[in-house]
């Protein structure tokens, strides 16, 4: 038979107990970082869809072109097409960096918003604790 000495033995418990709580960390950290990947693929692919409109919409604005430009046209060569398709590019990358911009004021908009809740909440927490301060002051 084998003999195990208690301190071999609670060496070997306790080795037994730190992995297994490493292992349970491992496992909740890697379902926070699963979520954090999920919702980063998630956010990846909204904007792959709303870059593919913004492509869109910009062929969408040059095969659009009114007939009475058109009939314009025609007659004027290719010194008239050079002009309105520069004009309409210009347009193009105008609107691209509006939309651009203006995703990036509703993110300072929030972001704004958030810390504004953050300095209401610090400075009720920080009334509070002043008043209590002053009550225990006071006989």
């Amino acid at each position: 038979m084998i003999k195990i000495d208690a301190l071999y033995f609670l060496i070997i418990v306790e080795l037994l107990v730190v992995f297994a709580v490493g292992t349970v960390l491992f496992i909740v950290r890697g379902k926070k970082y699963l979520t954090l990947y999920q919702s980063s693929v998630k956010d990846l692919e909204v904007a792959r869809t709303e870059l593919e409109a913004l492509r869109k919409q910009p062929a969408e604005i040059q095969t659009a072109v009114p007939p009475q430009a058109a009939e314009q046209d025609a007659g004027l060569g290719e010194a008239a097409d050079a002009a309105p398709a520069m004009e309409i590019n210009e347009l193009e990358n105008c609107k691209i960096e509006l939309a651009a911009l203006e995703v990036q004021v509703k993110e300072k908009d929030k972001l704004v918003k958030d810390l504004q809740a953050k300095l209401d909440d610090v400075e009720k927490e920080y009334l509070i604790l002043y008043q209590a301060q002053q009550a225990a002051k006071q006989p």
